[in-house]
């Protein structure tokens, strides 16, 4: 029997298998911390509604501030960590930002903490010369500490997810990211179910534990996890990174090419959709009608089974990627998040009882969850796969930097919108019935996002796919960087087959159910409206069907591009199986508990989300290329 080591390297980093899981362990430790404590602030806006500031304070200071600094701190810190060599304690080019900045962000929880307090304090200070009310002044004092802890936070915001490139060895790159994807579900759940429902009695202490765990967890990371040594600068490049020059460097070097713009402003309407929702998320529960137990008992649920979800595709989510690839993999998973904007948007038309609302919102949720862990999942690979290594940190930077500056000001918008709104609603609605319109502004931007993600993705074939890419640097000499290029398990006849066939057995389920609705609910107007929008639904598939075996490659061969991957139609198919159920069931509770008819026309909205994802997957199979049709022409990189 041999005694000899496997070592596993990452630049000067050498493992043996002990030391690897010992240092994805750290990182799992430092993104619970990370992610526990970042979830403490969130009880910031729950705090700035009952102290009665308006939806446009609430998006200020929840939003802009953070996205002011995104876009202004991020870009600097990463720029720099770049291209940091000292290691004062031996601390690398990563860490020395994150723990030099600890004390000032658990100095900010200290702030959140005690806003009250202060605001009671400073309005007895402020009686003689003065009347200001306790409540307006802990939301100035909420205001100013936001503003102190998102300039220190987003020192460690803008670096922490780049220590997967530094010190994970690229053939566990997937598991680890997996594994830390779960810490941070884990993280969400212990906070909703065991937290959330008392932030408002307790939001002192809650925030004062949220600075103990940041404190601890984060600390242990940076003073325990070693990241490689680097090569030292040359003296131009130390030139162009200084002062003004290094504002040039920085802007000519991360839009140098239009395939980064693609990538930067998918991301950035994504981000807009999906992400400038979450601040009134809670508000939009209130209004379908729930307390805070009940939300606490929701997002706890949907924590503690998206950490299972997310521990089983950890677990799968290497082999997966890489089979599937990343890249395409990313754009997949966000196109079937997409259509859960309409899932949700039905609440708009529709309020059916408290405990219909609670499961099918569960179940959604749940079934978003299984495509949000696989886009996390894929995500940094996907970075890892395209960007240039050489400037890593610089273009997520840049990328956030200006996805921040967009979303500061949609982020504003969305406030001012949602007071429109209830304007225009009128007093005759429910103070919090304009939240359900956050639904649609996910619709459209997250819509924005996908259009620009089809761009990202036929510009990375255009420039080699996966087989042949090369990241634009018009900074080198070569006008490229070679980057690792291992192809995916490629496509074959038996796996589209498969696809299909689960796609043909849906539709039918689908079809089967409809019709029984029209026969059942014995309503005429039902036949104007499910059986023709299924009839049309069924008429796309036909037509996608018939173009995805046009190009199917022969029995036995093995492709790698120009027809839909399988992977779209599986990931597809499950989560189209899944909505099937939540539709029936919740279609079985309104026949049963409100009445045949609106039973009936919701159904219409799972059928509009059948078609959606449908017609999604046609576009994805019509700007699918052979690798011969891909190609890296020179002009491409001048």
């Amino acid at each position: 029997m041999s005694g000899k080591k496997t070592f596993y390297e990452c630049g000067t980093l050498k493992y043996t298998m002990p030391g690897l899981i010992v240092a994805i362990g750290l990182l799992m430790l430092g993104f619970f911390s990370f992610r526990f404590s970042s979830q403490m602030v969130s009880l910031v806006a729950l705090r700035l509604k009952f102290l009665n500031a308006s939806d446009t304070t609430v998006a200020l200071i929840m939003s802009t501030i953070g996205s002011v600094f995104n876009m202004t701190v991020c870009p600097v810190v990463s720029f720099k960590s770049d291209r940091y060599r000292n290691r004062p304690f031996g601390l690398g080019r990563r860490n020395v930002f994150i723990l030099g900045t600890l004390p000032m962000v658990c100095l900010g929880f200290l702030g959140f903490a005690f806003s009250g307090q202060l605001g009671n304090v400073l309005s007895g200070v402020l009686a003689p010369w003065a009347e200001f009310s306790p409540a307006s002044l802990t939301v100035m004092i909420i205001g100013i500490v936001m503003v102190f802890y998102q300039f220190f936070y987003m020192f460690v915001a803008s670096v922490i997810y780049y220590l997967y490139n530094d010190v994970i060895p690229a053939r566990f790159l997937a598991r680890a990211v997996g594994m830390v994807q779960v810490t941070g579900t884990a993280a969400s759940t212990i906070f909703n179910l065991f937290l959330f429902k008392h932030g408002d009695v307790y939001f002192t202490e809650v925030l004062l534990l949220g600075a103990v765990v940041y404190f601890l967890g984060v600390g242990a990371m940076c003073l325990f996890l070693k990241e490689p040594v680097l090569p030292p600068l040359t003296d131009n490049e130390k030139r162009e990174s200084r002062g003004i020059r290094g504002v040039w460097t920085f802007m000519k070097e991360s839009f140098s090419h239009r395939y980064y713009w693609f990538f930067v402003w998918a991301s950035t309407f994504w981000s807009a959709g999906i992400g400038g929702i979450g601040t009134f998320m809670v508000f939009f529960y209130m209004a379908m009608g729930m307390d805070l137990e009940a939300i606490g008992k929701l997002n706890g649920i949907n924590g503690a089974v998206g950490m299972v979800i997310g521990m089983a595709l950890a677990t799968a989510g290497a082999f997966l990627i890489d089979r599937w690839h990343p890249v395409r993999t990313l754009i997949y998973a966000n196109i079937m998040q997409f259509v859960f904007a309409l899932f949700f948007a039905k609440w708009i038309f529709f309020t059916p009882s408290s405990d219909i609302i609670f499961i099918v919102i569960l179940a959604g949720l749940i079934i978003l969850t299984i495509t949000t862990n696989i886009a996390g999942l894929a995500g940094m690979p996907m970075l890892i796969r395209t960007l240039p290594k050489s400037r890593f940190g610089q273009f997520c930077s840049a990328n956030a930097t200006v996805r921040s500056l967009v979303m500061m000001l949609l982020g504003l918008l969305l406030g001012v919108a949602i007071d429109v709104v209830r304007k225009l609603l009128g007093p005759g609605f429910d103070h919090y019935f304009v939240y359900r319109f956050i639904w649609v502004w996910r619709l459209i931007f997250s819509g924005l996002g996908i259009f620009f993600y089809f761009h990202t993705y036929k510009e990375y074939l255009r420039l080699g796919g996966e087989l042949h890419y090369k990241a634009p640097a018009p900074w080198s000499p070569e006008k490229w960087e070679t980057l690792d290029n291992t192809p995916s398990s490629g496509i074959t006849c038996k796996m589209l087959r498969s696809g299909i066939f689960c796609w043909d057995a849906l539709l039918v389920l689908y079809s089967g159910f409809t019709l029984w609705i029209a026969f059942y609910a014995e309503d005429i107007r039902f036949w104007g409206f499910v059986v023709p929008a299924m009839a049309v639904t069924l008429l796309v598939w036909f037509m996608l069907r018939r173009a995805i075996c046009r190009r199917m490659p022969p029995a036995g061969e093995r492709v790698y591009g120009g027809v839909l991957h399988h992977c779209a139609l599986w990931i597809g198919a499950v989560q189209q199986v899944l909505l099937l159920g939540i539709g029936v069931v919740q279609t079985l509770m309104l026949f049963k508990k409100e009445s045949l008819r609106v039973g009936g026309y919701i159904w219409i909205f799972e059928i509009i989300v059948l078609l959606a994802t449908l017609l999604l997957l046609w576009v994805c199979n019509t700007i699918e290329r052979t690798p011969a049709e891909c190609n890296l022409p020179d002009e491409s990189l001048s």
